[in-house]
């Protein structure tokens, strides 16, 4: 009885060191550490996928109103399985005197806020200038460009893949489950736009 009750206490505090993660927790860097395929692993993190997917989906392009984008848990998901720092991928207008480009660039909500401006070349927020800013943190809203990502080992390669999820018209709740697939990460991003 004794060395159950030992046990388990230490089962218990193991459960609790997993379930609060550390500030720099990266699920997708711990997936493709803990494979180490080939010798470039280290290069896949969350911000590295966010914003592979925002580049190919261009959502800005589609819906212009959308002023950066705000990972989110899915609907069936735990809290603690999040990363624990508040991701924001910001929509970055940069003009000089050839035109301007709109880019992605990530701010953790308690930060100084991103400034790339250089001289000839100013950079412009959208995010910062809105006077009320809302998000989807739950899927009582309909949204047609939520971004579901997933990244996968699969044998001796590195898989992500990236969509489009809407909850215009559907069942929203299981619109927004996280899958459940083995040697796999999900994450979902959800839009942000003035108010």
């Amino acid at each position: 009885m004794y060395l159950t009750n030992i046990l388990l206490t230490i089962l218990t505090i193991k459960s609790v060191i997993t379930a609060f993660p550390s500030d720099d927790r990266d699920l997708i860097l711990e997936l493709a550490e803990y494979s180490k395929i080939g010798t470039d692993y280290g290069l896949y993190t969350t911000e590295r996928v966010v914003l592979d997917a925002i580049y190919e989906l261009d959502p800005y392009e589609l819906d212009s109103t959308i002023l950066g984008y705000k990972l989110i848990p899915f609907e069936n998901q735990d809290l603690m399985e999040m990363h624990p720092k508040t991701l924001f991928a910001l929509k970055e207008i940069c003009d000089n005197e050839y035109g301007n480009v709109v880019t992605t660039v990530f701010w953790y909500g308690k930060e100084a806020r991103v400034n790339n401006s250089q001289n000839g070349y100013n950079c412009t927020y959208p995010y910062y200038l809105a006077p009320k800013i809302y998000n989807y943190m739950t899927s009582y809203f309909e949204e047609k460009y939520f971004i579901s990502i997933t990244f996968c080992i699969s044998g001796d390669a590195y898989l992500t893949f990236h969509k489009y999820l809407t909850t215009e018209g559907g069942d929203r709740q299981k619109i927004l489950n996280k899958p459940n697939i083995d040697n796999c990460v999900s994450l979902l991003l959800s839009p942000i736009r003035a108010h």
